[in-house]
């Protein structure tokens, strides 16, 4: 059923560093689009309270699917039309998400809620291949996601972009 829908992918760990109260939060801003369906696939330590949150908004625009086995990870992104990238403000330098390596890989385009300092920012950066949003904040992350869902063009070239850039790593 994801076929019809703009997919903003969040695929992994559902836990403490990733800021995920924010996409909540964007989604709830986002509500009033119901092309654009956010997707969590994944589990973790705080992936019951998100879920919560989202049926005490009554956010139909969000959806939650069980952790994937890694042979999978290729449907798993491919699901996807933009992925999310995001930490909490002061990880920056302590913590790379691997996620983003399958992300590039799956050539896929996607929106990174990291400080400007981190790797991600300048991987993001040098290769053009996401957008930036500032951690935390909402506002912000849903405008870019609306950015990208209504600018097929750019997210071709930046998926494009994220493939190359790719092949740079060892994996």
């Amino acid at each position: 059923g994801l076929d019809r829908r703009f997919v903003v992918l969040h695929a992994g760990n559902i836990g403490l560093s990733q800021n995920l109260d924010a996409v909540i939060d964007a989604a709830g801003i986002l509500k009033a689009r119901p092309d654009i369906l956010v997707l969590f696939i994944g589990d973790g330590n705080r992936k019951g309270a998100l879920q919560e949150a989202v049926r005490a908004r009554g956010l139909d625009n969000v959806r939650f699917l069980p952790f994937q086995p890694r042979d999978q990870l290729r449907w798993t992104y491919a699901a996807s039309d933009v992925c999310l990238v995001s930490l909490k403000p002061g990880l920056a330098g302590y913590i790379v998400p691997s996620k983003l390596y399958p992300i590039l890989a799956a050539g896929r385009p996607y929106v990174a809620a990291v400080e400007a300092s981190s790797e991600v920012a300048a991987l993001t950066t040098t290769h053009g291949c996401g957008v930036l949003a500032t951690p935390g904040d909402a506002a912000e992350l849903a405008w870019r996601i609306a950015e990208l869902a209504d600018d097929p063009a750019r997210r071709d070239a930046m998926g494009a972009r994220a493939r190359d850039a790719a092949l740079l790593f060892a994996r």
